[in-house]
């Protein structure tokens, strides 16, 4: 009895200092997210040079899309994705674009449809990535989780050209639909390039675009209020 009491003894402490570890690596994870997510990094802007392209930072409090022009003189959205692709079929005068796990996107439209194995795959890299892209029939309405913000040519160029490589396409180069899904009537999904997980998430994924394009970002963070809250102030 006395030597079973010693093994119970020793798989206890073995399972503390586990989940002791764990606990210590989530902390200092949401330490890091806090930390650089305040950390902004202020675009070197010439605002002799005003932006006339409006695009708008929209969060639903999980996910941050990029929403920008259906079509101007710089890019025609058309050209890689079609708003036919939606269950309306409705033309469109914006156009949105989010990254993100496959299986997350797909398998869990609410939290309440999230599954363990599911988050288990998103965070762990394993999983396939996609692209939720919303179409707008007109410009987004402006508040605290809308935000616009004015770009130059050669701002919005650079964000084109920051979101087109997230994109896997067919041999016309158009984006490769994930058929019949959908959150509602005016978006439709696309299989994506990357790999999704604990460090590169969408609200990573939005940033990096915003930093490429010169805009302003913050230094890290894999949650929309911190992106957000660089362009609320």
């Amino acid at each position: 009895m006395r030597k079973i009491n010693l093994h119970l003894d020793k798989w206890r402490d073995a399972l503390l200092i586990v989940a002791t570890g764990l606990m210590s690596l989530v902390c200092m994870y949401f330490l890091a997210a806090l930390l650089f997510g305040v950390m902004e990094i202020h675009a070197d802007r010439d605002d002799t040079i005003p932006g006339n392209i409006p695009i708008y930072l929209m969060s639903n409090g999980i996910h941050t899309d990029i929403v920008m022009p259906m079509r101007n003189k710089i890019y025609d959205w058309n050209q890689i994705v079609n708003p036919l692709d939606t269950r309306s079929g409705q033309p469109a005068q914006y156009v949105g674009i989010g990254w993100g796990d496959k299986g997350f996107y797909l398998e869990s439209p609410t939290w309440d449809n999230l599954r363990a194995s599911t988050a288990f795959k998103a965070v762990s890299g394993i999983g396939d990535s996609a692209l939720h892209v919303t179409f707008f029939a007109r410009p987004p309405m402006e508040h605290t989780d809308s935000i616009k913000v004015l770009l130059t040519p050669a701002e919005y160029e650079r964000l084109v050209a920051s979101i087109l490589p997230s994109f896997r396409v067919d041999a016309q180069s158009h984006a490769m639909l994930i058929p019949n899904a959908h959150y509602h009537d005016s978006d439709a999904f696309y299989e994506a390039r990357g790999t999704y997980h604990l460090f590169n998430t969408c609200n990573t994924w939005a940033n990096k675009r915003l930093k490429m394009s010169g805009l302003k970002a913050v230094v890290w963070t894999p949650f929309s209020g911190s992106l957000m809250n660089a362009y609320r102030h």
